[in-house]
């Protein structure tokens, strides 16, 4: 057995998804049912990933199959948003990274690396600062009460919205390197 990031346990005959997530290979079509241990990978694969079809397949199932299985076990359901909630975290964490501590972008001069500048994400740092201080905001405060709170609890919407401002980040940098 391998251990990979998040303490995932890989065993000799489970293959990689793009992500690095381990998933299922048995050389037949998977059994349906969600057994203890395919639980307890597509919870692991869903919390580093987000995604949904990526973490069913790390588990040997297909994307229906745990749709099918989420409604049916309100356990499952807990599990699951918790799951996402580890991820849109690890997103607020890698944007709070890339806002506050920057990164190191190498400066070339005549074709040859003379050092690094430490670059932030300026937009980053705006969109934790909306997401956290009403104030910042564009409409009023009393209006992003009423309209959003029941949105902003919803984990797939907030790992979205991190990851738009994840992508909006790098693009911004290439523009400024470019």
């Amino acid at each position: 057995m391998n251990k990979l990031a998040g303490d995932t346990t890989v065993s000799i005959g489970q293959k990689l998804t793009k992500t690095g997530i381990p998933r299922q290979t048995s050389g037949r079509r998977a059994a349906p049912g969600l057994t203890a241990k395919r639980r307890m990978l597509f919870l692991a694969a869903l919390a580093q990933s987000g995604v949904i079809t990526e973490a069913a397949q790390a588990a040997g199932m297909s994307r229906g199959c745990v749709y099918t299985h989420r409604a049916k076990d309100p356990e499952f359901a807990r599990e699951w948003d918790d799951s996402l909630l580890q991820f849109a975290d690890s997103l607020e964490a890698a944007a709070h990274q890339r806002a506050v501590d920057g990164w190191l972008e190498p400066i070339f001069q005549g074709g040859e690396l003379v050092g690094h500048a430490r670059r932030y994400s300026d937009s980053l740092l705006l969109a934790l600062l909306k997401a956290k201080r009403p104030e910042y905001r564009s409409t009023p405060p009393a209006q992003v009460v009423a309209i959003q709170q029941p949105k902003d609890r919803d984990p797939v919407r907030l790992a979205r919205k991190i990851a738009f401002a994840l992508a909006i980040a790098k693009k911004d940098a290439e523009r400024g390197a470019g």
